[in-house]
């Protein structure tokens, strides 16, 4: 997995910056709508009208948020569907989550 140009085309709404730890839980917003097509995964954001693609990197992280998860586990799986050393997958995986988050397209699930 090669870190993407942009990992999340589409409008930035706050600028926010996630601190995120290995047992930290996320899940999807449920005011995004979403069509995987192929490996993208398209995301409109109800609330503010605006839509995003994710590549097939981020629609896998995009599936496993289904349900609340946490950033280990999309780590976890990351490392079993590519070709990627663990400390290179970190660095894309919390990048990818952080522009999700920074688009409130995710959320910290408080516990």
């Amino acid at each position: 997995m090669s870190p993407p140009s942009s990992p999340i085309e589409g409008p930035t709404d706050r600028g926010i910056e996630l601190v995120l730890l290995p047992r930290m839980l996320l899940r999807r917003n449920s005011n995004v709508a979403f069509h995987k097509m192929d490996d993208e995964t398209v995301l409109l954001h109800l609330e503010f009208g605006k839509y995003y693609s994710l590549d097939q990197v981020g629609s896998v992280i995009w599936e496993l948020l289904s349900s609340e998860c946490t950033v280990e586990r999309v780590h976890d799986q990351i490392l079993e569907r590519y070709d990627v050393e663990s400390p290179q997958a970190w660095v894309d995986l919390c990048e990818i989550l952080r522009d999700l988050a920074a688009h409130s397209l995710v959320e910290v699930v408080d516990g």
